[in-house]
């Protein structure tokens, strides 16, 4: 799936409002309308409730937009359960680290869905294992593909079920911007 210039256009809007130096000082709250497509309905719905959202139609351009990301929120060492990721990004000057620890501000992770009408990630123990979310560091970073974006929680759920079949994961939740920071950057669907 491929998205079009506009929604595109939209998608790079979002990410650069947040390292703009000349932010608007009245909040801007985005308004879901009618024709939006689920993409543009969970990028409005993570942004209005406190989260990041970030776009990247090119494979290069995610490690750039994660390293901009890492050094505006001043994230000194960063935990990661996926291996995948960790030798993905092997070469970001910031410590994959293997465990978490109290010196780790950030963790980087991949999902199962993005749910677009409440602006939350499903994670399950594909991703977070048996750990539990309140366990982690105050900034989270989800990297997902476009493909993972679902209208609502029971299309998510029916879509596991499908996945999985009898293997089914455990520790499954939502996660969404309140105690914990939520930035998400959706790609294209290729291979990172």
């Amino acid at each position: 799936m491929s998205t079009s210039k506009t929604i595109k256009k939209i998608f790079e809007n979002f990410g650069e409002n947040f390292f703009s130096k000349n932010k608007p000082t009245i909040l801007n709250k985005y308004e879901i309308l009618e024709n939006d497509p689920k993409d543009v309905i969970f990028a409005k719905n993570l942004n209005n409730s406190g989260g990041r959202f970030f776009y990247s139609d090119k494979e290069d351009e995610i490690k750039n937009i994660l390293k901009k990301l890492i050094t505006h929120l001043k994230i000194d060492e960063i935990y990661c359960i996926d291996e995948k990721i960790k030798k993905k990004f092997s070469d970001i000057n910031i410590s994959l680290e293997p465990n978490s620890s109290q010196k780790n501000n950030g963790i980087i992770l991949t999902c199962e869905h993005l749910i677009a009408d409440q602006g939350k990630v499903l994670l399950s123990s594909s991703q977070i294992k048996n750990k539990k979310i309140d366990n982690f560091p105050g900034e989270i970073i989800v990297i997902a593909y476009i493909s993972q974006i679902v209208l609502r929680i029971n299309d998510a759920m029916r879509s596991i079920t499908k996945k999985y079949k009898t293997n089914s994961p455990f520790n499954i939740s939502t996660i969404g911007s309140g105690k914990k920071k939520l930035s998400v950057i959706v790609v294209e669907d290729f291979e990172y």
